[in-house]
C-alpha cells in the first residue's frame, strides 16, 4: 500500500463512526487490498519510549509474540521532530532483532499530536453525521478539514435536534511520517488508532460488559500528556487530551529541589514508596514545609532574617534559628507535589463536569489509572481521593499469556507495565487502513 493512496483517503475512513466498526474493510475494498491473516505488530511512538507489541490469540486468549521498548533520551523528550526522527531510526533495527513475525503494522497516532475536541452541530435529514463533521471542523476550529486526517464518535447529546461527536484529529504531515517510518522498516501499515480508540480493547470485554452500566473515568497518564476519557463499557462518551504529565512533574520537583531531572525522577520514586506505605504520614509531612515556607516568606516581607527557601515548595528549617523547638522540628526537602495534583484534578473534574451536562444519565462511579504514570501508586491514590471514585490500577499483560522465553528487549515483563495499554489494544482491534 502506498503512501500516496492513504493520502487521497481524507479521513481514516468515512465509515470510522466508533471503536470497532467496519471501516477496515471498506477501505481495503477500495484500493483493492486483501485482508491478511497474520497478527499484526502494533508501534506506538510515545513521547517516554517506543514501544513495540505483537501477540496472537489462541483459544480466545492473548499470547505473546514479542515485545520490544526503547526510552527516548532525555534531551528528544521536549523535541517531537527530533524524537520521532530519532525513533524511525531506531524501528527496523527492534524489529530485525526482536523476534516479531510477518510485516503487518498497526500504529497509534501519538497523544502529544492528537486534536481531540467535542463539537457539536444541527442534525440534516438525509445526511450522514460523518458527512457533517468536516464542515464543523472548518467552522469551530478553524481548520482546513483537507488538512487534517480525522476520525470522529458519536456521542450522547442533551441539546434537541444537534448531533455532538467527538473529533480526534491529526495533521495528514504527521500521518506521513508515522507511514513513512513503517514502510522504511519494511512493514506494510494496515491500521492506524487514536490512542483513545486503542485503549479499550486492551481491557477484558466481560469486565467492560459488567461496567457498561454505569460511566468509567480512564486517566492515561503519559510522559507529556494525560488523556481523560470516560466510558460506558466499550462505548466512549467523553474524550480529552490534556498537556500535563510526568514530565512536567519531574521538571517541578527539579525546580523545587534544585537538582537534575534524573534525580528529581528518583525522589519522585521514593516519596512514591513512602506514601504508598504512610500517606497520612508523608502528607503531614508536607503540610509542616509549606508552613514553614509560609512563615519564612512572611517574615522576609516584613524585614526578618530569615532566608527564602529555593523553588519556593519546600522549606529547610535553618539549625541556628533559635525559634525552633530543636532539632525534631527539622524536615529534609522533599518533593511537593500538591499543586500538580490540583492541577490535574481541576482539569479532570472540568471533563467530568461537561459529560454530566450531556444527559447520558450514568454517573462515574470508578477511576481507571493506566500509562507509565500508573505506576506512581501513591499519586494515584491521591488524585483518587481528590476526585473522590474508587481506584483501580492495571496491568495490561495480565490477562495475555506467557511462557518467559518471548523475546522482551527493554522491558521486564515481571513488573507492572501500566505504560502498555495502547499496545496491546492495537494488537486486538480490527485493521482499518
Amino acid at each position: 500500500m502506498s503512501f500516496d493512496m492513504f493520502k487521497r483517503l481524507g479521513s481514516f475512513g468515512k465509515k470510522a463512526q466508533s471503536a470497532g466498526s467496519n471501516a477496515g474493510q471498506s477501505v481495503a475494498d477500495a484500493f483493492g487490498l486483501k485482508p491478511g491473516t497474520s497478527n499484526p505488530i502494533a508501534i506506538d511512538f510515545g513521547a517516554g519510549a517506543l514501544k513495540i507489541l505483537q501477540i496472537e490469540m489462541k483459544g480466545g486468549v492473548p499470547h505473546l509474540v514479542a515485545a520490544a521498548c526503547l526510552q527516548t533520551p532525555e534531551d528528544l523528550v521536549h523535541d517531537h521532530t527530533r524524537r520521532l526522527e530519532f525513533q524511525a531510526e531506531a524501528l527496523p533495527r527492534l524489529i530485525r532483532k526482536g523476534g516479531f513475525k510477518g510485516r503487518r503494522a498497526v500504529c497509534a497516532i501519538p497523544a502529544w499530536a492528537t486534536l481531540c475536541r467535542h463539537l457539536q452541530f444541527p442534525k440534516a435529514d438525509g445526511m450522514q453525521t460523518g458527512d457533517l463533521v468536516g464542515g464543523a471542523i472548518a467552522m469551530q476550529l478553524q481548520l482546513d478539514p483537507a488538512s487534517v486526517v480525522f476520525r470522529h464518535i458519536e456521542v450522547t447529546s442533551s441539546t434537541a435536534g444537534k448531533a455532538e461527536v467527538v473529533c480526534i484529529a491529526v495533521a495528514r504531515d504527521l500521518v506521513g511520517k508515522l507511514m513513512k517510518a513503517i514502510t522504511n522498516a519494511k512493514l506494510e501499515p494496515v491500521g492506524m488508532h487514536s490512542e483513545f480508540h486503542a485503549v479499550l480493547p486492551s481491557f477484558d470485554p466481560g469486565t467492560l460488559k459488567e461496567e457498561s452500566g454505569s460511566a468509567t473515568l480512564y486517566l492515561d497518564m503519559g510522559t507529556l500528556t494525560t488523556k481523560v476519557m470516560i466510558a460506558h463499557g466499550e462505548k466512549i462518551e467523553f474524550a480529552r487530551v490534556c498537556s500535563f504529565g510526568a514530565r512536567h512533574m519531574d521538571e517541578m520537583v527539579a525546580k523545587q529541589l534544585q537538582v537534575q531531572l534524573s534525580d528529581a525522577r528518583r525522589e519522585r520514586d521514593v516519596q512514591d514508596e513512602r506514601m504508598q506505605a504512610d500517606p497520612e504520614g508523608v502528607l503531614a509531612e508536607l503540610a509542616k514545609l509549606r508552613e514553614n515556607r509560609n512563615s519564612k516568606s512572611q517574615a522576609a516581607k516584613v524585614g526578618g532574617t530569615s532566608r527564602p527557601t529555593s523553588g519556593g515548595a519546600v522549606a529547610v528549617a535553618d539549625p541556628n534559628d533559635q525559634s525552633r523547638a530543636g532539632s525534631r522540628d527539622f524536615l529534609p526537602p522533599q518533593p511537593d507535589l500538591a499543586e500538580a495534583v490540583e492541577m490535574l484534578t481541576d482539569e479532570i473534574n472540568m471533563c467530568t463536569r461537561y459529560y454530566m451536562t450531556q444527559g447520558t444519565g450514568k454517573r462515574v462511579e470508578r477511576v481507571v489509572f493506566l500509562g507509565g504514570e500508573a505506576r506512581h501508586k501513591g499519586l494515584c491514590q491521591q488524585i483518587a481521593k481528590k476526585l473522590r471514585l474508587t481506584a483501580r490500577m492495571v496491568d495490561p499483560f495480565a490477562r495475555v499469556s506467557r511462557s518467559g522465553s518471548e523475546p522482551a528487549i527493554g522491558v521486564d515483563l515481571k513488573e507492572t507495565q501500566p505504560a502498555w495499554a495502547a499496545a496491546l489494544g492495537m494488537c486486538l482491534s480490527p485493521t482499518d487502513l
